[in-house]
């Protein structure tokens, strides 16, 4: 680890402790920090974190905020229903994870309801990715045969 970086304490060891979801999560954010030629402390400048929570994040260790999410999504370059849209079927996240995925961004939309214009556009992009996440969990659930029923 760099110099001057504190090491967290977990380890990538520990990652069989860590939810399956973000261990994808995390590995799809290193691809596109490498693609981008970044460094672990470049992402982290200008997302505004730590580079010890870029390592976290990309171990899948951190459950990140969805404002977090955010910004190293708009470093990446890349949209967040695009970061949260698994092609292969094996990385998908369980559908409690996803439901309560779509939950906290239906909370988490009701709080912002009111506020100003730039959160109104934040607002219309998490509704978007509420959408997208419940019509990915609903396709995956209807590929496997199961019941489509999304929380």
């Amino acid at each position: 680890m760099a110099r001057g970086v504190k090491k967290p304490e977990k380890t990538p060891e520990d990652k069989a402790d860590y939810d399956p979801f973000y261990v994808a999560l995390g590995e799809r954010f290193k691809a596109l920090r490498d693609a981008k030629k970044l460094s672990q402390r470049q992402l982290a400048a200008r997302a505004g974190v730590s580079p010890a929570y870029i390592w976290l994040v990309e171990t899948g260790g951190q459950n990140m905020t969805l404002s977090v999410f955010r910004r190293l999504c708009e470093v990446l370059d890349v949209t967040m229903v695009r970061m949260l849209t698994f092609g292969d079927a094996e990385l998908a996240p369980s559908r409690e994870t996803l439901g309560h995925l779509v939950g906290s961004l239906e909370r988490v939309s009701d709080k912002l309801e009111g506020r100003i214009e730039q959160e109104a556009q934040i607002l219309d992009e998490m509704r978007g990715l509420s959408s997208e996440v419940r019509r990915f969990l609903e396709a995956v659930y209807k590929e496997r045969g199961a019941a489509s029923d999304v929380p």
